[in-house]
């Protein structure tokens, strides 16, 4: 999980990075790596494996992900008193999305049962 989040807000950083202009202001935190920690976890599926990046659920949750950030960034100067970087959501959510869907699921076998020694 850790190598996912780190690997989130790298993604996070790097799509901020490659949409700002020279005017943007410093990006800091780690919500990237929060948004692809979201992501991995919509990838799970009740049965211990994962989904498919195109599943129904998948892209249920991704699109209520994305209305839920555009009214972040909305309300957020408002009610923070500060902006809120929807390029590094979106890159830390990519990121994390990819990640979850290359990385094997751990304690199971290929037929989808539980491991020796889980």
């Amino acid at each position: 999980w850790m190598l996912l989040f780190v690997v989130s807000i790298l993604g996070g950083s790097v799509l901020y990075l490659a949409l700002a202009n020279v005017e943007s202001p410093y990006l800091i935190g780690a919500s990237g790596g929060v948004s692809g920690l979201f992501a991995a976890a919509f990838l799970l599926d009740p049965r211990g494996g994962k989904q498919k990046l195109w599943s129904r659920p998948f892209v249920g949750m991704t699109v209520a992900f994305a209305i839920a950030n555009a009214a972040l960034v909305l309300v957020a100067p408002f009610m923070l008193g500060m902006g809120v970087s929807w390029e590094a959501h979106a890159g830390g959510y990519i990121a994390g999305a990819l990640m979850m869907a290359l990385l094997p699921v751990r304690g199971t076998t290929a037929r989808g049962g539980a491991a020796a020694g889980s």
